[in-house]
């Protein structure tokens, strides 16, 4: 039996890929600050089924206004924090699971009611000792997504939680 020369590149291509997937060795998650922040929303929106809105909006330009677990409910406030992930071969990819629980919000547009906010997202990993900076955040930008109560902001890694904070939004 012969093997077609597509057949033996694809083998080529896919089985080192994922040998390599299961060689990233993440050491370590940390949460480096978190509150209220200012950032540029990007023009970005990517498709996230898993969300209330149905997308996520990626920010940039991330500074952090004031350190506190108290989050007024108000437009235009956006809240979580920042971390970073050490851990090797340096360019690796950690698949990150990145999840918000909090009180039911009903999207008017769509009449679903959401409880949590859940997408994944890919991380580059650096060498020992190098680390990846990232950030979960939330931003109040319509008025029914603003409920007063416990916001649960998560981070899992290969279906473990890693990082775990929780905000208490609250009625100015």
């Amino acid at each position: 039996m012969k093997c077609k020369p597509f057949v033996l590149f694809f083998s080529f291509l896919v089985i080192p890929s994922c040998v390599f997937a299961e060689l990233v060795k993440v050491e370590k998650f940390e949460i480096v600050d978190y509150g209220i922040y200012d950032a540029q929303p990007t023009d970005r929106k990517l498709k996230s089924e898993g969300t209330s809105y149905g997308k996520i909006n990626p920010t940039k330009a991330i500074k952090l206004s004031k350190q506190t677990h108290r989050i007024p409910a108000k437009i235009g406030i956006q809240f979580g924090f920042r971390y970073f992930i050490e851990g090797f071969p340096k360019g690796s990819v950690a698949n990150v699971t990145y999840r918000i629980l909090h009180p039911a919000l009903q999207n008017p547009k769509t009449k679903s009611t959401h409880k949590e906010e859940k997408f994944q997202w890919k991380c580059v990993v650096g060498n020992f000792g190098e680390r990846y900076w990232g950030g979960h955040f939330f931003r109040f930008s319509e008025e029914w997504e603003i409920k007063p109560g416990k916001w649960t902001f998560q981070l899992f890694h290969k279906d473990q939680k890693v990082v775990e904070k929780e905000f208490i939004v609250y009625q100015e």
